[in-house]
């Protein structure tokens, strides 16, 4: 059983439009959520290396493909992970994914994300690489563009991240990657403030003449 209807990225690829969410789930119990929610008919994971939990999710995705789910296999489930503002630099984003891939105990990701558009300098602080602090501040990295780490993104091996994309970007920053790369993402997930949003994005994904990566 599978919740939802699946949509169809610029690549053909199909993705469950209802996702399960993970950010801010309590340790200890983020395991159990998962297992009980691809039990319920989940179908599309919606996890990142900022959240703190894959390794523990990677426990219930044992569980769940070695017969806790009935008949459920890996290919069954569309897993969706994110790169952190600390890896952007291009060298680090090869990396970056392999990590990922360990904590989660997997041999792909089926879409792996841009988190955010901006970068973090992880050498400013030895004893906190996700959120390099200096002084009151997190530490930014001037020297990387988000178009140097979207290129790196899409150097990937498909076989480890089978399709790229970007979140919490602006219809801005989705231009600049595209005309410095002449490579669309194939998804920006759809945000929903409270307060008016930026302008959409989805004319400038929709663009048929850039090459689709």
């Amino acid at each position: 059983m599978s919740l939802g209807r699946k949509v169809t990225l610029n690549t053909g690829a199909t993705i469950p439009q209802l996702g399960f969410g993970t950010w801010q789930a309590e340790p200890g119990q983020v395991g159990a959520a998962v297992l009980e929610a691809l039990k319920a008919g989940y179908r599309h994971l919606d996890l990142a290396k900022v959240y703190g939990n894959q390794k523990e999710i990677a426990q219930a995705l044992k569980k769940a493909f070695g017969g806790e789910v009935p008949g459920l296999k890996r290919e069954d489930v569309f897993i969706t992970s994110k790169l952190w503002n600390s890896q952007h630099r291009p060298k680090d984003v090869p990396a970056a994914l392999d990590d990922c891939l360990a904590e989660l105990g997997l041999d792909y990701l089926d879409l792996y994300l841009v988190h955010f558009p901006v970068a973090f300098d992880e050498t400013s602080d030895v004893h906190n690489n996700l959120f390099p602090m200096q002084g009151e501040d997190v530490k930014m990295l001037d020297d990387v563009s988000i178009v140097d780490t979207w290129r790196a993104m899409t150097q990937l091996p498909k076989e480890k991240a089978r399709a790229v994309g970007v979140s919490n970007h602006t219809k801005e920053h989705l231009q600049a990657i595209i005309d410095g790369t002449g490579v669309t993402p194939r998804c920006q997930p759809d945000r929903a403030p409270p307060t008016p949003a930026p302008a959409r994005a989805d004319p400038v994904l929709q663009r048929e003449e850039h090459p689709r990566h």
